[in-house]
């Protein structure tokens, strides 16, 4: 399943930060021992609203993780209750369910929000509070950070920062491209540019040279200045960091004038908006990053997890999202049965302690700055369809 427009927006978030501080009670939660029949764990998901599609994929994805715990047996001979809100893709729902989770509910861990924005105003709950918030999707290059120093101290992520993704292809194109000349196309709002300045960075270390490096507009369809560009300049590789409507229509250009050049993207390239646009016969020699992909045949937990998906939600494929929901659940249950005892403490000490947990997305370590560490993915389209998956190592 693919990428929506929703991905991509972005919010003012201007003094929300200190309004998720006031929404804490006083004192911490952190320190609490959570003892009982069940492990209590949040998930604080836009499971209703705009951005409904993607708390729904993680809500399956991290359902189907608990499930998998507690039918072995739980965590210390005791099962795991998933404690679900709905905050309706809201700013204040957010921050009011995520306050009650930890405060009132006594959440162990939450999950969630699903999507930056939200997340991005529970952190300080979180910090306050001391539970920890593992996000799947909040990607940005600054959700994480407390300060250019130090993480926030309660925040993780399952999901490759959008800069992780960038080097992850830089080093694609020069070691499995041998491209040393790379055009650099970037939506001129959003967080595109975190993938492109990632890619430019490294890809510039890696001994490559940046041919030009421009900002395509928001609806921006017409893009024969960069064909002309393609046909005048020796050019090795595109790398395009757009949204998906931009993205088709410079893939089917560029085919349609005759090109060759391999063209590499975002995982915006998984949206059907491309075929659409472009159509299947355009999507030869095109690649992207991604966290996920049905067809990854070297890490031998993805055809386990497509099978139990299929099995639980009536023949649905997996998604990305359900897939990084999924290990986002599995890097706090993790780290709650590794914990020296059943504290908001203990289990941050856990989680940020991670090394080498076999995942649905890849083997997961968390780094200093609490960015999760495994191998990039880049999925290679022939006539529209993924082809093969490369494992990129970090």
């Amino acid at each position: 399943m693919g990428t929506h427009p929703h991905r991509y927006r972005t919010t003012t978030l201007a003094g929300l930060s200190l309004l998720a501080l006031l929404a804490g009670c006083d004192g911490s939660a952190g320190e609490q021992l959570h003892l009982g029949e069940t492990i209590r764990i949040g998930l604080n998901l836009e499971t209703s609203g705009d951005l409904a599609w993607y708390g729904g994929a993680v809500l399956k994805g991290a359902q189907l993780a608990i499930d998998a715990t507690n039918a072995s047996g739980g965590i210390g001979g005791r099962q795991v209750a998933a404690m679900v809100v709905d905050n309706m893709s809201q700013t204040g729902r957010s921050v009011a369910l995520g306050t009650q989770l930890m405060t009132q509910r006594k959440a162990l861990a939450v999950l969630g929000p699903a999507t930056e924005d939200l997340f991005t105003v529970t952190v300080p709950i979180a910090d306050r509070q001391e539970i920890v918030s593992v996000s799947p999707l909040a990607c940005g290059r600054r959700v994480l950070a407390l300060t250019d120093q130090a993480p926030h101290p309660y925040a993780f992520r399952s999901c490759l920062g959008y800069p992780q993704q960038g080097r992850t292809m830089a080093d694609f194109a020069a070691t499995n491209l041998s491209a040393r000349s790379a055009l650099v196309l970037r939506g001129a709002e959003g967080p595109f540019a975190d993938f492109a300045d990632a890619f430019v960075t490294q890809f510039t270390a890696d001994g490559g040279q940046i041919v030009a490096d421009d900002a395509v507009g928001s609806g921006d369809t017409d893009l024969s200045r960069y064909i002309a560009l393609l046909q005048q300049t020796p050019v090795d590789v595109v790398y395009v960091a757009t949204a998906p409507a931009e993205a088709a229509h410079l893939i089917g250009q560029i085919r349609a004038a005759g090109l060759t050049h391999p063209v590499l993207g975002i995982e915006s390239f998984n949206d059907p908006l491309l075929r659409e646009i472009a159509g299947a016969g355009a999507l030869s020699g095109v690649y992207f990053t991604i966290d996920f992909s049905s067809a990854d045949s070297q890490n031998p937990r993805v055809p386990e997890f497509i099978d139990a998906y299929r099995n639980a939600w009536n023949g649905e494929e997996p998604s990305s999202q359900a897939a990084l929901g999924y290990d986002a659940a599995l890097l706090i249950l993790d780290a709650v049965r590794r914990a020296d005892s059943p504290t908001g403490v203990n289990v941050q000490r856990a989680l940020a302690e991670t090394q080498n947990l076999d995942g649905v997305t890849g083997r997961m370590s968390i780094g200093p700055n609490h960015e999760v560490i495994k191998d990039g993915l880049v999925v290679e389209l022939v006539e529209g369809a993924p082809a093969s998956v490369t494992h990129v190592a970090p």
